[in-house]
C-alpha cells in the first residue's frame, strides 16, 4: 500500500470547506497548518539541505531577487524512484497538492507549471523584491514551508503581500514549517515580495504555480 502524502485531516471535507470559506473571505488567500502527512515534515529539511543548491539571481525588467535553488525533477521510472520522503514530497507536489488547490480555491488546477521540485532556500543577503505572479498558464501560487526557525520581520525574510503601491503591506506571513501558503494569481494583482534576510538563518520552501486543468477551458 503506497504511503500517503497528505495529513489526514485535509481528507476531511468539513476541513475543506472550512478552507475553502478561509480563502474566500480573504480574496484568494490562504494558509494551511499541518499540511504534510506526519512526520514526513520532521524527515525533509535535513535531506533537502544536504542536495547541491545553486545560486538563484535574477535582475530584469519582471523581478530582482537572489536566493539559493534546488530543482529536484522526479525520474520517469515514476513514485518509489526517489529516497523515501522525495518520493512523498514529489507525489504531493504533483498529485495531491492540485487536488487539495482545487478543493480550496474552487478553481480546477493540475499539476504544476514545471513536472518539478523547486526547493528554494533564503540565508542572509536572500532577498525577492516586489513582483506579481502573472504568466503563462499560472492560476495559483503555492509555498510549502519548512522552517523550524522563526524571527522577527525586521530581519527580514518573511512573505509580505502589498498594496497597489508596491510598499504599504497589507499582510505579512512569518516563515512556517509544515505549512502551505495558496493565493490567485489571476484574474488578481497581488504584488508580494520577501524582503532582505539580515539575519544568520535560513528559510527553506517548495514552491510555485499551478496552473488551470484543461477542464477549466471548457
Amino acid at each position: 500500500m503506497t504511503a500517503p502524502s497528505l495529513h489526514p485531516r485535509l481528507r476531511d471535507p468539513a476541513a475543506l470547506v472550512a478552507l475553502a470559506a478561509e480563502y474566500r473571505a480573504a480574496g484568494g488567500s490562504v494558509r494551511v497548518s499541518d499540511v504534510l502527512a506526519p512526520g514526513l515534515a520532521d524527515a525533509l529539511p535535513g535531506l533537502l539541505l544536504s542536495l547541491p543548491f545553486s545560486a538563484h539571481h535574477v535582475q530584469d525588467a519582471h523581478v530582482r531577487c537572489f536566493f539559493w535553488r534546488c530543482v529536484i525533477v522526479p525520474p520517469p521510472e515514476g513514485p518509489g524512484a526517489l529516497p523515501p520522503p522525495l518520493d512523498l514530497l514529489g507525489r504531493f507536489v504533483l498529485e495531491d497538492l492540485p487536488a487539495l488547490a482545487s478543493a480550496i480555491t474552487g478553481r480546477p488546477v493540475r499539476g504544476p507549471v514545471e513536472a518539478c521540485l523547486p526547493v528554494c532556500l533564503y540565508r542572509k543577503g536572500s532577498y525577492l523584491d516586489a513582483h506579481e505572479d502573472h504568466g503563462l498558464d499560472r492560476a495559483v501560487a503555492f509555498v510549502l514551508g519548512l522552517t523550524r526557525a522563526s524571527w522577527p520581520a525586521e530581519a527580514g525574510g518573511h512573505l509580505e503581500f502589498l498594496a497597489d503601491d508596491r510598499e504599504a503591506v497589507l499582510e505579512r506571513r512569518p516563515p512556517g514549517f509544515d505549512t502551505l501558503d495558496l493565493y490567485d494569481v489571476r484574474p488578481v494583482v497581488r504584488w508580494h515580495r520577501v524582503p532582505l534576510l539580515v539575519e544568520h538563518v535560513e528559510r527553506l520552501t517548495v514552491s510555485g504555480w499551478l496552473p488551470s486543468s484543461p477542464e477549466a477551458a471548457c
